[in-house]
């Protein structure tokens, strides 16, 4: 096979057609896939659930039940838990959809920040 620099222009454009067929397939499957490094499956959650429940007055199944639409025994994607986000937007008197929780890496969230400023 050529490279793409090599190409024509009428063989770039069969590429593009071939490659959007099978990029169309994938899409045609309704795969949910979630990348997340370490992301434990929900069975694996569920095998802590009973510790949960001896440290809380509520129980775990209906703390997850609480209308949430992510598992809060995982991972809080990018923005972070949406009760984490209000909890931080009150005390910093800021809307919580302007606000992002992260994990214990500040340093990196703060470098990043101003990386992107620069």
């Amino acid at each position: 096979m050529k490279a793409f620099k090599d190409l024509s222009k009428a063989e770039m454009e069969q590429q593009l057609a071939t490659l959007m067929g099978e990029y169309e397939q994938f899409v045609a499957k309704g795969l949910k896939l979630n990348m997340a490094r370490g992301k434990p499956a929900p069975e694996q959650l569920s095998l802590s659930m009973s510790l949960l429940d001896a440290v809380s007055s509520q129980t775990s199944a209906e703390i997850l039940q609480e209308g949430k639409a992510d598992d809060l025994r995982n991972y809080g994607g990018l923005t972070g838990l949406v009760e984490a986000r209000k909890l931080m937007a009150d005390i910093m008197d800021v809307d919580a959809d302007d606000t992002i929780v992260c994990g214990n890496a500040s340093l990196n969230i703060m470098y990043d920040m101003n990386s992107q400023a620069y």
